[in-house]
């Protein structure tokens, strides 16, 4: 009988192990920064049965989401990083957002059952800010011959 039992609870941990939801940590770029150009996003993903094709990130530019339109989806490229570990990346060029605008993003992992996790959401999203104003240059003391 204490064999069954034992049998029994090891059979339901097994089970719970396998099926548990992904961990997302690490976003990039952070909440509240500021990019130019290309950027890498990327999260690091973990536990047992993760899903790693269907790591996907959410975004949306906040005048968008605030007119209702649809989030845009992309699916990341995840590269090993230890056992059941995982990082997760993908470039995204802004070459036609004017400066100053608010982008809202999130990530979303699966396990092999389907069950989802996140890192920020839809009523919650990471923001970061497109900085595309070039610097000014004060030139105070120039010597002779000298270049920017």
């Amino acid at each position: 009988m204490k064999f069954a039992i034992s049998l029994f609870f090891g059979l339901v941990l097994i089970a719970t192990c396998a099926y548990a939801v992904p961990v997302l940590t690490g976003a990039v770029p952070s909440n509240s920064g500021f990019i130019k150009g290309a950027v890498n996003f990327s999260v690091n993903v973990s536990g047992a049965g993760t899903d790693t094709n269907s790591v996907i990130l959410f975004i949306i530019s906040k005048d968008a989401k605030d007119q209702g339109e649809d989030w845009d989806n992309y699916t990341l490229s995840c590269i090993s990083v230890g056992d059941n570990s995982w990082t997760c990346i993908r470039s995204l060029s802004f070459g036609i957002v004017g400066s100053n605008t608010q982008e809202l993003f999130y990530f979303e992992a699966r396990d092999n059952s389907g069950n989802a996790a996140t890192l920020g959401s839809r009523s919650t999203p990471i923001s970061i800010t497109l900085d595309r104003s070039m610097p000014t240059l004060y030139f105070s003391a120039p010597q002779n011959n000298s270049y920017i």
